[in-house]
């Protein structure tokens, strides 16, 4: 068209030509093709520049790397990809670098402490020589037994942007976008990336993993068939089904490791006393008073830095001594202290199975006169939580006068009056809370204040 209206303009002018009408249509098309033109190429460029943030992405989450990561996120921030796109790289960016330091702050805290808790592929038990890295900690195969990373990498991090951002950057894709959430910058730019197909999220099998099966059973299910060659853990399935005990190996050797690892427990030599206890066990599997010492050894180093692959070996030798000797109060007391820190820290999925056996430890504990107010408090909410608000109350009621100052154990005690349709004895208990917080109540307990009228 523009090359007719040319040759039009081209005559002599003459009466009626229609020259002016003509120039104008002629400027309006030129424009018109120009913008066209330069879409196709802004098109074209942001083709470009998403099949290239696409092959970046799925090279970092296939070998992730720091640079892999970096380039990944270069590549979603140039000036062709959308501004929604570019904002998000950018915001991760940052995310990330908060969450960098602040992992190497917390882990760099740890050095010259007693400290138990995954370290590579071992359980480091002991003082901290040099500070663990994020990765040595946070990326550890141990983790595969328990679960819990995100939630411990969110702790640490500083937040859930800050957690996705350093899973990300380790290749940890599924587990960023938990951190992320469905809304969160890390979830919207890796939305189109598969995760790979060899996850770098493999099975490993150490002690814990061993253990693990033992330790968080429904002791309401009986156990069934159970083979192995650990000598601790066949002692501790046959103490579960009830089946015959060896004659107790009290042998010089099971005595001395024994005592070299109480005594090392005591002067705060937490390798010692792991190590020695450790023999123990394997020379002497059935000695319930080994297991809960082991547990906690475990448990007070696990305290330096909560994590659950520590915490979780505390609960299993807590839970392996209550099965070896029910009548002594040291295995369900450790097993509800290392449960209760545990359920504070876990992933969903383990809270799950694990809330359950610190409720019966805790009550076990109880019956033994060795329950805190935590180990009632629990009890009770848990009775709480299943409808079960008669058994729930006393168990509340007492864990209250136990701990007179606590602003949360008052909140409880007042759900369970609630529950239990007794209003006027649940407003004097929220009030009372409402007084230890002074004055405002945590959010979580806006739903009872609506139901009392408070």
């Amino acid at each position: 068209v523009i090359p007719l209206l040319d040759a039009a303009l081209s005559r002599p002018r003459f009466d009626g030509d229609r020259h002016d009408e003509l120039s104008r249509l002629r400027a309006e098309l030129v424009r018109r093709t120009d913008d066209e033109r330069a879409g196709t190429i802004a098109r074209r460029a942001t083709e470009t520049a998403m099949l290239a943030w696409q092959a970046a992405m799925r090279a970092h989450v296939e070998r992730p790397t720091a640079r892999s990561f970096r380039d990944a996120l270069a590549a979603a921030g140039v000036g062709a990809m959308p501004a929604s796109t570019r904002d998000d790289a950018s915001a991760v960016a940052a995310a990330w670098e908060r969450a960098e330091a602040a992992v190497t702050a917390k882990l760099s805290a740890l050095r010259g402490k007693p400290w138990c808790g995954p370290r590579l592929d071992e359980f480091h038990v002991g003082v901290v020589a040099e500070a663990p890295s994020g990765d040595d900690v946070f990326s550890s195969p141990l983790w595969s037994a328990c679960g819990g990373r995100v939630e411990a990498v969110v702790s640490v991090a500083g937040g859930h942007d800050e957690a996705a951002a350093w899973l990300l950057a380790r290749g940890h894709l599924v587990e960023a976008r938990a951190a992320a959430g469905a809304d969160g910058a890390v979830t919207r730019l890796f939305a189109d990336t598969p995760s790979p197909a060899d996850s770098n999220e493999v099975a490993f099998v150490d002690e814990a993993s061993l253990r693990a099966g033992l330790a968080l059973r429904d002791a309401a299910k009986p156990l069934g068939a159970y083979t192995g060659n650990d000598p601790v853990l066949n002692a501790w399935a046959m103490a579960i089904i009830g089946g015959p005990r060896k004659p107790a190996a009290k042998g010089p050797a099971a005595l001395a490791a024994k005592s070299k690892g109480r005594d090392a427990f005591l002067d705060d030599d937490l390798a010692v006393a792991w190590s020695s206890l450790t023999e123990a066990s394997f020379l002497d599997p059935w000695d319930a008073e080994i297991a809960a010492l082991r547990g906690r050894v475990a448990l007070v180093g696990a305290r330096t830095l909560p994590t659950a692959p520590a915490l979780i070996r505390a609960l299993a030798e807590g839970r392996r001594a209550w099965d070896l000797d029910p009548k002594l109060p040291a295995g369900p007391t450790l097993a509800a202290e290392a449960g209760i820190e545990l359920v504070a820290i876990a992933g969903a999925d383990l809270v799950r199975r694990v809330r359950p056996i610190v409720a019966a430890a805790c009550q076990a504990a109880d019956g033994m006169g060795r329950a805190d107010a935590r180990m009632l408090a629990f009890a009770g909410a848990w009775h709480l939580g299943e409808g079960r608000a008669p058994a729930a109350l006393p168990l509340v009621r007492r864990a209250a006068a136990k701990a007179a100052n606590s602003c949360d154990i008052a909140i409880l005690l007042a759900r369970a009056e609630h529950a239990a349709g007794h209003d006027d004895k649940a407003k004097e208990a929220l009030r009372r809370a409402r007084d230890l917080s002074g004055g405002r109540l945590p959010d979580a307990a806006a739903d009872l204040v609506l139901e009392l009228g408070e």
